[in-house]
């Protein structure tokens, strides 16, 4: 048994714009995080999802990770590390 603890990646947090899905940002969210040495499940679609010309068009990025209820202040400060240079990274490439 565990937690399940979600973050949602938004072009600009003060209107909570997604980034387009031609950008594939679950993708390059889970490499940055990967890189680091987390392994967490990074999804689109949960904002919503239309279908265009025949094809699923999914809205909204987000993180999503399960980490044991014993976890510790290091296994949070990871976690929390890992997500804030990955997020300021898509800052500086993608913004």
């Amino acid at each position: 048994a565990g937690n399940l603890l979600s973050v949602e990646l938004v072009k600009d947090r003060s209107t909570k714009e997604f980034f387009p899905p031609e950008m594939k940002m679950s993708q390059i969210l889970y490499e940055k995080t990967f890189a680091r040495g987390a392994h967490f499940m990074c999804v689109s679609g949960c904002a919503g999802y239309e279908v265009v010309k025949g094809r699923v068009v999914e809205y909204g990025t987000h993180l999503t990770m399960a980490p044991a209820f014993g976890f510790t202040r290091d296994d949070a400060d990871f976690i929390v590390r890992v997500i804030k240079e990955a997020f300021s990274d898509i800052e500086a490439e993608y913004l």
